[in-house]
This record gives structure tokens, C-alpha cells and sequence, in this order.
């Protein structure tokens, strides 16, 4: 095994647990959001991670927002699913945030299975 990809698992693992440990000391409903997103944001370059950090935290939270909104509107149905991840991708692209459109459409998936 390559040395890279165990670097890029440790750094995931550890993003993983220090989010949900963050999440739960802040008393967030849903830990899982948190840890989701740490292990999908994970590059193979950890400079590449800490340059995207932003934008994609960012798209996690238009992600979770836009599917509440759909939740609250729109019972969770395939059609449902494929409307809030295409809204949630195409706003991302809409304020210029393109390294956040794949994070946004899978928190934004996330909470509309919930």
C-alpha cells in the first residue's frame, strides 16, 4: 500500500472523529452530517484539503439548508432527491463556489433521506 493513501486515510479518520466529536459538543441533531462531509472532503493533498476547506464547508451548509427546505415542501421521493441536488449544485455554481457543487448535492441528499 501506498504511502499517500495511508496519510489520506488517517487524515479522514481523524476529520471524521474530531467532527462528530465537535458536533456533538455543540449539540448539533446530526453528527453524521458533520462526519459525511470531513471524509468526502479529504484530498490526497492535505494542501489541496486546507485551500477547499472553505468553499466546500460552504456547500455543506447551502447542501443541508436547501434540503430542509425541500424536506419542509416536498415529500422525499426520488423526484424530490434529484430536484434538491440539482438546486443545490446549480446554486453553488450560481455564487461561483464549483469546488463546493459535489459536497452541496450530497449533504443536500443527506438530509432529504432522512
Amino acid at each position: 500500500m501506498r504511502v499517500q493513501y495511508v496519510q489520506v486515510a488517517a487524515r479522514a479518520s481523524l476529520a471524521a472523529a474530531v467532527s462528530v466529536a465537535l458536533a456533538e459538543a455543540l449539540r448539533l441533531s446530526f453528527p453524521i452530517y458533520a462526519m459525511i462531509t470531513a471524509v468526502i472532503v479529504t484530498d490526497l493533498s492535505a494542501a489541496q484539503t486546507r485551500r477547499l476547506a472553505i468553499p466546500r464547508m460552504g456547500g455543506t451548509i447551502l447542501g443541508a439548508v436547501l434540503g430542509a427546505v425541500f424536506t419542509a415542501w416536498i415529500p422525499s421521493r426520488p423526484l424530490a432527491i434529484g430536484a434538491g441536488i440539482f438546486a443545490a449544485m446549480a446554486v453553488c455554481h450560481l455564487l461561483q463556489l464549483r469546488e463546493a457543487t459535489k459536497v452541496s448535492g450530497y449533504v443536500c441528499c443527506i438530509v432529504l433521506l432522512e
